[in-house]
């Protein structure tokens, strides 16, 4: 969704490889839950902030996706809290990227634009990190012809960090 907000509950449970996905997102009824078919996704994702991390000491994320369909997005994830159980709660703002890329972007008003200029400068910011990521996604519905409710994901991720990467 284009400059809206959401609030996203997100469990991570690790699974030890593609082939124990593969069945577990085969199960007849996932979780009790009907499977719909797999979409598959090939992006990157770059994350930005200062050198002293003024963004992240305030639970911030700032991230630039690009798809390898063409889409490029900046998305600000404010964490809002863990529970006790491990899910976090975070508020997600999507804008586009336009022409100029990141600097450009934030230069305009956007809600994400105003947030990190209320934080700090935004020339000051510089990449940290990128990850490329292999994603193949189910979503999940409790009824057959039901509306989706639930989300899994299976990712193979390369790191990327000044002098080093990493796949997992």
């Amino acid at each position: 969704r284009w400059g809206s907000s959401r609030v996203t509950r997100r469990l991570n449970l690790p699974v030890s490889n593609e082939a124990a996905f593969i069945e577990l997102s085969a199960r007849r009824r996932l979780l009790g839950m009907h499977s719909m078919r797999a979409t598959y996704q090939v992006l990157r994702e770059t994350y930005f902030d200062t050198s002293d991390r003024a963004l992240r000491n305030r639970g911030i994320t700032l991230r630039w996706r690009s798809e390898a369909r063409g889409r490029e997005v900046l998305e600000l994830t404010v964490r809002d809290g863990v529970s006790l159980q491990g899910v976090a709660e975070e508020t997600s703002i999507e804008t586009p990227v336009v022409g100029g890329g990141l600097y450009a972007t934030l230069a305009g008003n956007s809600e994400i634009a105003s947030r990190v200029k209320e934080i700090t400068e935004v020339d000051s910011l510089r990449p940290l990190a990128a990850v490329d990521i292999d994603r193949e996604t189910r979503d999940l519905r409790p009824r057959p012809m039901g509306r989706a409710t639930h989300r899994i994901a299976f990712d193979e991720i390369v790191a990327h960090a000044p002098g080093a990467s990493r796949a997992f």
